[in-house]
Parts: C-alpha cells; structure tokens; sequence
C-alpha cells in the first residue's frame, strides 16, 4: 500500500529512531538524537488540532534533515551504511562514465580497439595511450563486477530504506539514483538478464576482458624476459 507523503516521513521517522536506537548501543550524540525524533513525532500524532499544522511541520523537517545528513550519524547505525562505500565507488567506477580514473579521455575506446591491441602492441606514442585508455575501461569492468557481488548481498537491506525514501519524494537522492542500478548489473553481470541487449552488452565485456587478459599476459611475458635478461 502506497503512504501518503506525511505517514510516509513519519515511517521514515521511525525506522530512523529505531537504527539510531534508545538504549545504551549508541553513542550520546545519536541517543539524543533518537530521543528527539522520537518526541516530536509523538506530539505530532497527539497535538491538538491548533497547534497540528507547526507541530507537524517542525517534525517532519528535523526527519528529512536527519534523513538528508544521515552521512553524519555514527558508525553502525547509518541507514545504507553497508552499502554507502559501493555506492560511491560504483559511480566513479561507472564504464558509461566519462571521468576515466587514471587518464584524461582522449578518444572512446572500442571493444574493437582493445582486440587489435591485443593481438599487436604498436609502440607509437598515440597507440599506447589509446591502449592505456582501453585498459582503464576494462579494468573499471573487473571491480565493477566485485562491487555489484558486494552490494547485492545487502540489497534485501536496503530496500525498506529505499522504499521509504521514495515515498518522501527524494528520488535525486544517491541511494534511489545508485541502488536500483545494483540489481541490474548484478543481474547483467552473472547472465540472470536473457534479453536480447543485456546479453550483447554481457558479451562484449566478456571480449574486453579476455583482451585484457591476453594483455596482462604479454606484459607479464615481457617481464619475464628482462627478469631473465637481469640475472644473466
């Protein structure tokens, strides 16, 4: 059943007060906290109808504004908490983004590109760069798939948290933005997804990973012989 928006914060009010807890588990800045969340939504149930409209508001307010600044709150008892990290690395992570991690984007590379690389090293200047472009990419792929496994073993967690923040209407918010994505790409990544798109997406990155296998190879071989090449 869908919450109207105030039930819906009110909710949100109470899972926060119960994360953040009453007892002697949390620390005192988060102890009051609760305390307070929890005290101003029982005079909102319980104000008369006089006072109803400020007392609501002020209520509601301080449970966005906790909801909003959750990042603050202490160490084990943050919403998303066992997630937070993947979420913010999963976005610079991204292959649809641009921001490449090591090197400035100086052409898209291509699932194309990286098998003619593999197959032969050109040793220009322009060459290796696009090389070293190709593999940035593809590495992102390699810890994407690790971060996409972690945080799907909290996803059952997670989604009371992110059913309460839509119904509040934060739909811009990072963990209603990210989180939704998880699935999809944990889906995408262990071949659950039989549609036709995620099935020629999960097959390219098979061949940019054995591109980048076949790489590592070369450069571990290379390695190899100057090791020897030292020693003798």
């Amino acid at each position: 059943m869908k919450l109207n928006l105030s039930d819906a914060i009110l909710a949100l009010g109470r899972k926060l007060t119960a994360q953040l807890g009453l007892d002697g588990t949390v620390d005192t800045l988060g102890r009051w906290m609760a305390y307070y969340i929890a005290e101003l939504m029982t005079k909102a149930e319980h104000v008369g109808i006089e006072k109803s409209a400020d007392t609501k508001n002020e209520c509601f307010e301080a449970i966005l504004q906790l909801w909003k600044h959750r990042a603050s709150l202490p160490n084990g008892h943050r919403p998303l908490e066992r997630v937070e990290h993947v979420i913010n690395a999963l976005a610079s992570l991204s292959p649809e983004n641009d921001s490449y991690r090591y090197l400035p984007l100086s052409h898209t590379p291509t699932e194309q590109d990286e098998v003619e690389d593999a197959e032969k090293v050109d040793n220009t200047d322009t060459n290796l760069l696009q090389l070293a472009e190709g593999i940035d990419y593809t590495a992102r792929l390699l810890i994407r798939y690790f971060l996409a496994q972690a945080a799907a073993a909290h996803q059952d967690d997670a989604k009371d948290w992110l059913d309460l923040a839509r119904s509040i209407g934060a739909q811009d918010d990072p963990a209603v933005v990210a989180l939704p994505t998880l699935d999809q790409e944990h889906s995408l990544m262990t071949g659950e997804s039989r549609e036709e798109a995620p099935v020629l997406l999960l097959r390219e990155r098979v061949e940019r990973l054995e591109s980048f296998v076949s790489l590592a190879s070369q450069v571990a071989s290379e390695m190899r012989v100057a090791l020897r090449e030292d020693r003798g």
